[in-house]
C-alpha cells in the first residue's frame, strides 16, 4: 500500500497538479501556492489509492500521510516539477542524458 501511495503522490506531484487542476478540486489558493499544491497532490493520491485498493478513506489518508514527505520530495525521473509556460520541459529533456535516459 505504501508503494502504491508513493507512486500516486509522485505522479500527481510531477504531472497532474496544475493550478487549474487544484482549482477544479477546491485545493487552489492564490496566497498559499505551495500548500495548495501539496493539498492537490494529497487529494489526487487519496482518490487513486482508494479506487485501486478498495480501502476506506481513513486508511488511505493514514498511508498517504505516512509516506508523503519522502515521496513528495522525490522528483525523479524528471528532476523537477514541470511548470506551464516555462522552459522546464525543455530543460528536463536536455538533462536526460545525465540521468541515463537517452
Amino acid at each position: 500500500m505504501e508503494h502504491l501511495a508513493c507512486t500516486e503522490i509522485r505522479a500527481a506531484n510531477l504531472t497532474h497538479c496544475s493550478f487549474v487542476s487544484a482549482w477544479s478540486q477546491g485545493d487552489a489558493s492564490f496566497t498559499k501556492i505551495a500548500k495548495a499544491h501539496q493539498d492537490c497532490v494529497k487529494t489526487k493520491a487519496l482518490y487513486s489509492v482508494m479506487a485501486v485498493r478498495q480501502i476506506s478513506k481513513l486508511e488511505a489518508i493514514d498511508i498517504i500521510e505516512k509516506v508523503f514527505p519522502k515521496c513528495y520530495a522525490d522528483l525523479e525521473p524528471i528532476g523537477r516539477r514541470i511548470r506551464r509556460n516555462s522552459e522546464d520541459m525543455y530543460r528536463a529533456w536536455k538533462e536526460s542524458k545525465y540521468y541515463g535516459y537517452e
